[in-house]
């Protein structure tokens, strides 16, 4: 499989890179990757429908705004997991396994302290939360809202402190691993909604919400256990607990805390903006076209998650060729993604009416904005995952903090404007207007010219 792969890479712009231990581990993981991330891919998508089927379309579209509400616990860690993968890769390549156990140990400590903290903060004060108002919802409809928010909360909780086997396994460069792990849960939760869509129960939001939680959280437990059996020399144990690891892992991760702060702010209010200004069953097409554009990002991120770890290798052995050559054929292929894009944006009339069997009031040109949103994402992508590998954050978190500031007052002007349309309109303008400094920055990397901000 890894062969094959290096030779698609090869015929579509990557045969200038050399074919090391460290392309060949990329390669292989790209391909295990593929599968794992198609068979994912298919699945989400089959759940939709069969969602929808035990649902109805405006408690589909609560439940997309309430996972985008989630998807706040996953900064909770304060950047725990992103910077415990980048000095987690710096201590594997050198061979210092205490130090990586150290990490791992100190890691998990600390994040199920914080996890443990917030869910118990969230149950005491969630009471208080009007989640019907926050979030436009008839109260008749779905009730018990409260409720279910408090389940998903403790349930994402459980499972974000489990995942943490996922950043092992990223930095040992066999980020397959994780995303066959994603697969499996994904293939959970689908057997067991097709399972309640055909009996005889009455479609439950609070259903949905467990099964979509727990099954992540039971899987990576799993993971967990059968993982550090067979590495014990990466096994947590508390006496590797040290002050000393945390402190670099946070200061790196505080970085990335930044970054994934404004990444919720960008990427996941959309469902917020659109079910408080337009209502949840606005929110149902505007996620249906999201998930359909997303092949395109989903399929690119493939393809970069193994050069993350791969950049931090390379720059810890001093191989700064690597890194430029990788940059300018990750930007070929880039290139080739467009053409997917406006394949998928054409069919797309078609491909809805196969996938969801009925009409679900998306409009073209809303299909058009995901499809173009996701075209550029994937090329800020490529210099977000290379900048990651590299540690060197600093100027890209003031880029996207500034972005982070401006997207939500323009996304409600464009929105207003023209409608759900302006929210991934939105999203693509504040995606162009920072791409170009994480360009600059990355060359004056590898040509090892960056001082000051650039290189910080």
């Amino acid at each position: 499989m890894g062969i094959g792969i290096h030779k698609i890479l090869s015929a579509i712009g990557l045969h200038c890179i050399p074919s090391d231990n460290r392309t060949k581990l990329a390669a292989k993981n790209i391909g295990v990757g593929i599968v794992a991330r198609c068979a994912a891919i298919l699945i989400s998508f089959f759940c939709v429908p069969v969602t929808l089927d035990y649902l109805n379309e405006y408690e589909y579209g609560i439940w997309l705004t309430l996972n985008s509400i989630l998807s706040w616990i996953f900064i909770m860690d304060v950047g725990i997991n992103s910077g415990l993968r980048t000095k987690l890769t710096e201590a594997i390549s050198g061979k210092d396994f205490h130090t990586a156990k150290g990490y791992i140990t100190t890691a998990f400590i600390s994040l199920t302290a914080i996890i443990t903290t917030v869910c118990i903060i969230f149950c005491s004060v969630s009471p208080f939360i009007n989640w019907y108002g926050l979030l436009n919802v008839n109260a008749a409809s779905v009730p018990d809202l409260g409720l279910i928010m408090n389940w998903c909360v403790i349930l994402v909780g459980i499972g974000f402190i489990f995942r943490l086997v996922g950043v092992v396994y990223l930095s040992l460069q066999l980020p397959a691993v994780n995303e066959s792990l994603n697969c499996i849960s994904s293939l959970i939760s689908f057997v067991l909604i097709y399972l309640l869509s055909k009996s005889a129960t009455a479609g439950s939001l609070l259903y949905v919400a467990v099964i979509f939680t727990a099954s992540p959280a039971a899987v990576y437990l799993i993971a967990c256990i059968v993982t550090f059996i067979q590495k014990r020399h990466l096994m947590p144990e508390p006496r590797y607990a040290r002050r000393e690891y945390l402190s670099p892992v946070v200061s790196l991760g505080f970085k990335f805390f930044i970054l994934q702060i404004t990444g919720i702010v960008l990427f996941m209010t959309s469902n917020l903006i659109i079910s408080r200004w337009f209502g949840p069953e606005e929110v149902t097409p505007y996620g249906i076209a999201f998930k359909y554009t997303s092949l395109l990002t989903t399929s690119f991120t493939i393809l970069l998650v193994p050069f993350c770890s791969a950049v931090t290798d390379a720059l810890a052995k001093g191989d700064y060729m690597w890194i430029k050559k990788t940059v300018k054929r990750l930007n070929i292929i880039w290139l080739w993604s467009l053409f997917a894009g406006i394949i998928l944006t054409v069919v797309s009339p078609f491909a809805y009416k196969i996938w969801i069997g009925s009409d679900t009031g998306i409009s073209f040109y809303l299909t058009c904005a995901c499809a173009l949103y996701s075209c550029i994402y994937n090329l800020t992508n490529i210099y977000s995952h290379i900048l990651a590998g590299t540690g060197k954050l600093t100027l890209q978190v003031s880029v996207a903090v500034i972005q982070a500031i401006l997207f939500i007052p323009l996304a409600l002007v464009m929105s207003r404007s023209i409608g759900v349309v302006g929210v991934p309109v939105a999203l693509t303008v504040i995606l162009l207007i920072g791409n170009f400094i994480p360009v600059v920055q990355i060359r004056k990397i590898v040509n090892r010219t960056a001082s000051g901000i650039w290189i910080r």
